[in-house]
């Protein structure tokens, strides 16, 4: 679990040096694996886009309020 979380934040705090390209492509990795079967990985996508920030991440976080796991 801390493995996963520390992976996505670690994923996102080089998002803001990062290019728009790159940007787009840790969007699309984060937006996947909040739709992942594990909770864990869901949790850890969540958090990480949180801190990524911006209207499509924070879709994704009100989103994940429902999911009971």
């Amino acid at each position: 679990m801390w493995l996963e979380c520390g992976l996505s934040l670690l994923l996102v705090a080089g998002v803001p040096q990062a290019g728009k390209r790159e940007q787009k492509e840790a969007f699309e990795a984060l937006a996947l694996q909040a739709k992942d079967r594990e909770p864990e990985r869901r949790r850890s996508a969540v958090r990480a886009l949180a801190v990524f920030g911006g209207a499509q991440a924070w879709e994704l976080v009100l989103a994940a309020l429902a999911d009971p796991e």
